[in-house]
């Protein structure tokens, strides 16, 4: 990054159990016993820990550190919340069996019990920082 360049990195939050939804209730009971991603600090998902990230990016020398969050609605149909809890990397380690049968099961609960439509609040965070021009 050139001086005076601008960084922006930003993760799209699909699942806070800091403040679960109801799909994120109803299917629980599907991640018992899955290994936790290494992300999770505290319970807070990597993206979300703003304090840490910014940190992070002073310590590497980034000044003009900022942190946004945006939120919004979005709709799944069944097949899509399946497709989005597979991208989870706590679905991903698991095994094929258990990966398998965990999708299955989040898909038929999103057409039996969501009528095949699951709202779910997405959280976009967003860090920038600039180089500083004297490096």
């Amino acid at each position: 990054l050139k001086p005076g360049g601008w960084l922006a990195v930003w993760w799209g939050v699909y699942h806070d159990p800091t403040h679960p939804d109801p799909f994120d209730a109803a299917t629980a009971h599907l991640f018992e016993g899955l290994e936790q991603s290494p992300r999770m600090a505290q319970g807070v998902p990597f993206a979300l820990h703003a304090k840490a990230r910014t940190g992070e990016m002073r310590k590497a020398g980034f000044v003009n550190v900022e942190h946004r969050a945006f939120v919004e609605r979005r709709t799944f149909n069944a097949a899509q919340i399946a497709a989005l809890y597979e991208s989870f990397s706590r679905v991903q380690i698991a095994p094929e069996a258990t990966r398998r049968r965990l999708l299955a099961e989040a898909e038929r609960i999103a057409a039996s019990r969501f009528g095949g439509q699951v709202v779910r609040e997405v959280v976009t965070s967003a860090f920038v920082g600039r180089r500083p021009w004297n490096v």
